[in-house]
């Protein structure tokens, strides 16, 4: 599908300067508001060159890193792929045929990795939990983990288009459980959570929004992974950011992992809990 010059050029900023993530440019958000309306966009807005500057560029050499730790932590998970790969139904994705058993999108491999992270970390015990995940993309992280777990809730926090992007893709689908839309501003803070999880989403807002995120959502949750591309000194994204240091001193028990594969340098995922819910 041919993407029109007329929308890339067009420029949607949703909060104020001083409050923006960095995938808050313009142009994503004038291209997500887009795929609301416009049902052909929406089938291929995953090829979209503007909407694969902030998601959907994972490589086909990633994607074989990711199945190869995929089969190393989590080797039940390749009778899953079956499953995992309805992210690729809607969409446009990018399928690729990895072996004789495996046609899926990098993406989605990369979803069903931290999917098998979770497991590893957290075991089975996720079961009827309540979550959260803060920057949700077009919901395909939620989708990949709808083919493991029933959540007694799952909240998602983002921009209201984007939010209105990842329920629309979501209602494209079947899910085992349910989901709420809901930005910062309408959370009221007083909600514990089983565990919160964020692909780079967190670590891309500026520290002021990081540190109402942190006191609403992140302080509240018994369990965290946070994939991180902020926070230390050889970060990619560091100007106006908090640091890990100021981040661990407000949540309690983080460890650091190492991403794997590590996607750019300086990338760290922040965890804390256990397995068990309490």
């Amino acid at each position: 599908m041919l993407f029109k010059s007329r929308r890339d050029k067009r420029q949607t900023f949703i909060s104020r300067e001083g409050l923006r993530s960095d995938s808050d440019n313009g142009a994503y958000v004038a291209f997500v508001e887009q795929t609301l309306t416009d049902h052909s966009l929406f089938h291929h807005f995953k090829k979209s060159p503007v909407y694969q500057q902030i998601l959907e560029h994972t490589t086909e050499e990633q994607g074989r890193q990711y199945l190869a730790l995929i089969c190393e932590q989590a080797p039940h998970f390749l009778d899953l792929l079956d499953r995992f790969a309805v992210n690729d139904l809607v969409g446009g994705a990018n399928v690729i045929q990895f072996n004789d058993r495996c046609r899926i999108s990098p993406s989605t491999l990369r979803y069903a990795k931290v999917a098998s992270d979770l497991h590893s970390l957290f075991g089975t015990s996720l079961e009827g939990g309540h979550v959260a995940e803060i920057g949700v993309g077009y919901g395909g992280q939620r989708l990949v983990l709808d083919q493991l777990y029933r959540f007694r809730s799952y909240d998602m926090y983002d921009l209201p288009p984007v939010l209105g992007l990842a329920s629309k893709y979501l209602e494209s689908h079947l899910l085992q459980s349910s989901y709420r839309t809901k930005t910062l501003n309408t959370h009221n803070g007083e909600k514990e959570y089983d565990l919160v999880i964020s692909n780079y989403a967190f670590s891309e807002l500026p520290a002021i929004v990081q540190r109402m995120y942190i006191e609403k959502v992140l302080q509240k949750a018994a369990r965290g992974y946070l994939t991180m591309n902020s926070g230390r000194v050889d970060s990619v994204f560091s100007k106006g950011k908090m640091t890990l240091e100021e981040i661990q001193t407000l949540i309690s028990n983080t460890r650091i992992l190492e991403e794997k594969p590590c996607s750019a340098p300086g990338n760290y995922v922040l965890v804390w809990g256990s397995a068990g819910l309490d």
